[in-house]
């Protein structure tokens, strides 16, 4: 006798192993067509992003992709870690690589309108600078392209702000470390008949890469990380550690950019445009190396300050680097002017990831086609398997 019993194991089978219900996300096509007798994974909370990318929701409340992405417009440095990449990476790398030649370009303006003013000394190599940086992204030099577009549009922030306050006149809104190297710029204009244009051209430059170096390179990494990674499970500041190292040519070539410049500005006896004397002295009075580590330094404290008061993070910024570095006396200072009140905190232009669409799941595939199933004569009878029980020429499998 042939008959077909919709058995009790069947069922729960088909109730511990849904087909369809929420939070199912696997896809219902491959390459090749439907997938065939499938049956969706059961709680899964994995979504995908509008350019086809896995993501998923960190209990900080931070999106973040699971898989490096199989069609990047853009190239990447080995070791880069999925979850640092932002949500539509092709699409977000577009978006601020426009918006950093935007501020490419406006830097060069600043120069240019500032020719004949000390200030131009500066403005030129920051010029130089976000330019030798956007060719390193273009070559893949960074693991991580997009939080290195963050850092210049912050950095360039910080700097319109300032120098618009003080080409205005509210020199008591500039913030005190711009107001510092501004004076000191504005000091040197019209020259002298005793210094050679060097120590001129020195005097007016030195101040503002301590102004940018010592306090908005940090406070712009730091602001950058705290705004647009932290939280992601698995990872930290130090992850960027490696691009930041890598950096370090962008301004050897800016200063080698601006050298002829330097060279065409001074004249006679100038022991200052001599390439020994200058690559001797420079360094002495100002190691961008170091100054670099120090500034990394202080961007890791940074990053780990969330909600501490404004006078508690200065303090407790100001204690670890003197800790660190005992014999430095100038650590915080711009022309010889200890900074005091400068705002770490307090980030021009910083913005907060906008807050993604709602999770978009995949479809889950269509309920496998059951095809009867004939059982032996008098079975089941609820101690042997389902194998036991039926007969053995049919086939189980969906």
């Amino acid at each position: 006798m042939q008959q077909f019993v919709g058995n009790q194991q069947t069922q729960q089978h088909l109730q511990r192993h849904p087909t369809r219900g929420p939070g199912i996300t696997t896809p219902n096509t491959l390459p090749d067509g439907p997938l065939p007798g499938a049956i969706a994974p059961v709680d899964t909370s994995e979504n995908v992003d509008a350019e086809g990318n896995r993501i998923t929701r960190a209990p900080s409340g931070r999106w973040h992709l699971t898989a490096l992405p199989q069609n990047l417009h853009f190239p990447l440095a080995s070791g880069t870690k999925p979850e640092l990449l932002p949500l539509n990476p092709n699409a977000a790398f577009e978006a601020l690589h426009v918006r950093c030649q935007a501020v490419q370009a406006q830097q060069l303006a600043n120069a240019e309108r500032l020719r004949g003013d000390m200030k131009y000394w500066f403005a030129k190599v920051y010029y130089f600078v976000t330019t030798y940086e956007l060719e390193a992204i273009a070559n893949g030099v960074y693991q991580y392209p997009h939080m290195k577009m963050q850092e210049v549009i912050l950095f360039n922030e910080t700097y319109q702000v300032n120098l618009a306050q003080w080409e205005q006149g509210a020199h008591d809104r500039v913030e005190s470390n711009w107001r510092e190297a501004f004076a000191a710029a504005d000091d040197e204009n019209g020259g002298t008949w005793y210094l050679p244009g060097s120590k001129e051209i020195g005097n007016a430059l030195l101040p503002s890469m301590e102004a940018h170096i010592r306090f908005d390179l940090p406070r712009a990494m730091a602001s950058a990380y705290r705004t647009h990674y932290a939280g992601i499970p698995g990872t930290a500041i130090d992850d960027f550690q490696a691009d930041f190292y890598r950096m370090g040519p962008v301004f050897d070539e800016a200063q080698a950019a601006l050298l002829p410049e330097m060279d065409e500005y001074t004249y006679g006896f100038d022991p200052g445009s001599w390439g020994p004397v200058r690559d001797t002295v420079f360094p002495f009075m100002f190691h961008v190396g170091m100054e670099r580590e120090h500034a990394w330094e202080r961007a890791e404290y940074l990053a780990t300050q969330r909600r501490a008061r404004a006078d508690d993070v200065a303090r407790g910024l100001h204690n670890s680097q003197t800790a660190r570095h005992p014999l430095q006396t100038a650590l915080f200072d711009v022309d010889g002017a200890e900074i005091q009140d400068y705002k770490w905190m307090q980030q021009p232009g910083e913005q907060p990831d906008p807050q993604p669409p709602g999770p978009r799941h995949l479809p889950a595939p269509s309920a496998p086609t059951l095809r009867r199933i004939y059982f032996r004569y008098d079975r089941p009878r609820g101690a042997e398997n389902l194998e036991e029980a039926v007969r053995p020429d049919q086939d189980l499998r969906f």
